[in-house]
């Protein structure tokens, strides 16, 4: 339980190719199941960033800043996360590729939100 938490943390590709190296080796999961397992919880590293994102653009009223951070965010740990799983996971998108729709639409939902204009009831577009 516990190499799996380090899974939740900032780690690199090498620490990451440690834990479901070990992972693989004790034969406890199903490589269906290290994929989820690995999506899950660096997915749960990401995740507290976005609330930091979502708790800067609410209570600091810096939406500006809070689109630079969530850029950053999806420039840095999504791509680092993607780059990992097909690093560990050759030759199989299994869940990443779901898991990667939602960081975008995270991202573009919070573009509309506050970037594009607001479309007029009946404006036809």
């Amino acid at each position: 339980a516990c190499l799996v938490g380090q899974l939740g943390t900032d780690i690199h590709l090498p620490q990451c190719v440690k834990v479901i190296g070990f992972l693989r080796r004790a034969h406890r999961h199903s490589e269906d199941e290290l994929r989820s397992l690995f999506i899950q919880h660096r997915g749960a590293f990401l995740e507290k960033h976005k609330q930091q994102v979502e708790l800067l653009r609410s209570t600091r009223g810096s939406v500006a800043m809070a689109l630079k951070t969530a850029a950053d965010l999806l420039r840095t740990h999504v791509y680092d996360i993607g780059t990992q799983y097909q690093a560990l996971f050759q030759q199989d998108e299994g869940p990443l590729v779901p898991w990667l729709n939602a960081q975008i639409s995270w991202f573009t939902g919070l573009l509309q939100a506050h970037v594009l204009p607001e479309r007029a009831p009946g404006s036809g577009t």
